[in-house]
């Protein structure tokens, strides 16, 4: 969704009457997975549920959106309509992804860097109790690591020389913040996947992986890399049986 729509429409692929049913919920680090997902479904005849919202995290806070330059409420209502859903929804898994760096608001006030990862934390942490409420399971991807550079323009400068576009690990991936997700969710019995060995397996993480650019900007992976990362994704999640 885009950011004044607080409601997600049927969004429903893969095949619509299976019994199985997987729900794929959070922000545009989230919809980066669709391309997997849909894939999966495809090939284990699942029907496959989107409910992703433009720069609106599935974790339950408030934030402050930069491009609107106020607090982000339709991001608040469409994530009670999400959850409002999934709850009626007998989903056997629900994929929970979202990028770190979202301006967050405790109250009124904004949250400073020393308490950023202990609100989110919490934040995270209500969504994914309330997610586990359902009978199926849950998952909780780690966010990706991120580009310095807008990947697919530097390499039309460099496409002789792709490395030119690479960046270290060191300041593409967020150790803390991956660290402070996996607690959360091997807190709460949840499987919690870290996508770092897939997207930035050597040092300086490339941006192009066999046939496929890895990036579409900064930090989202095209459609093309998604879709290479499905079996690994599946292997490492409680995925439904085909």
């Amino acid at each position: 969704l885009d950011f004044p729509s607080t409601v997600s429409g049927p969004c429903v692929y893969g095949n619509p009457s299976s019994s199985t049913t997987v729900v794929l919920f959070g922000d545009s680090h989230a919809a980066q997975w669709f391309p997997a997902l849909e894939l999966l479904a495809d090939e284990r005849d699942w029907r496959l549920v989107s409910l992703t919202k433009s720069s609106c995290p599935s974790a339950d806070v408030t934030i402050f959106h930069q491009s609107l330059k106020r607090l982000y409420g339709e991001c608040d209502a469409w994530r009670e309509s999400a959850l409002a859903r999934i709850a009626d929804i007998d989903a056997a898994l629900v994929v929970v992804a979202n990028s770190r760096g979202h301006i967050l608001l405790d109250g009124d006030a904004i949250v400073d860097d020393a308490d950023y990862e202990a609100v989110w934390s919490e934040a995270l942490a209500r969504t994914l109790r309330r997610l586990e409420r359902g009978d199926g399971a849950v998952a909780v991807i780690g966010d990706t690591p991120r580009s310095r550079l807008d990947v697919p323009v530097c390499l039309s400068r460099h496409a002789d020389d792709p490395l030119a576009c690479a960046t270290s690990r060191a300041e593409a991936v967020d150790a803390p913040h991956l660290a402070a997700e996996r607690e959360v969710a091997l807190r709460l019995g949840i499987p919690f996947v870290d996508p770092t060995p897939w997207v930035c397996p050597s040092d300086p993480c490339p941006v192009v992986i066999g046939p496929d650019v890895v990036y579409r900007d900064e930090h989202h992976l095209t459609t093309a890399y998604a879709r290479h990362l499905a079996t690994r994704l599946a292997e490492a999640m409680p995925v439904p049986a085909p």
